[in-house]
């Protein structure tokens, strides 16, 4: 799928790792929610189509990206969930974080959490 203003693929390395960097990560889900809402693909590298084979992420990930999103931005409503892809034959995960469509509301990064 080709990247647009609703629809992104990130590296797992941008929420796994010694250096996940959640403030991008706070940022572009609010870019998605004050525009028309949109689906982050975490686990998809940029020049790829579909994440590494055998790729698995941690139900603690997941758990980790909805917190650590929540406390970051103010009135974003995104919710990551693991997704199952089938790679020539051999399943990986991805992590799907899905935001609705803007109802008219702003959304913003929480500037504390900058700091």
């Amino acid at each position: 799928m080709i990247e647009n203003s609703d629809f992104d693929k990130k590296s797992l390395k941008v929420v796994q790792g010694s250096s996940p960097d959640w403030n991008e990560l706070a940022k572009d889900c609010v870019a998605f929610a004050n525009a028309y809402g949109g689906e982050i693909h975490i686990g998809i590298e940029d020049d790829e189509e579909q994440p590494p084979a055998k790729q698995k992420v941690k139900d603690a990930t997941i758990e980790k990206i909805n917190k650590i999103i929540s406390q970051r931005t103010i009135n974003v409503g995104a919710s990551a969930s693991k997704q199952l892809a089938e790679n020539d034959e051999m399943v990986s995960n991805e992590v799907l974080i899905a935001q609705g469509e803007n109802k008219g509301r702003r959304y913003y990064i929480d500037q504390k959490s900058l700091k």
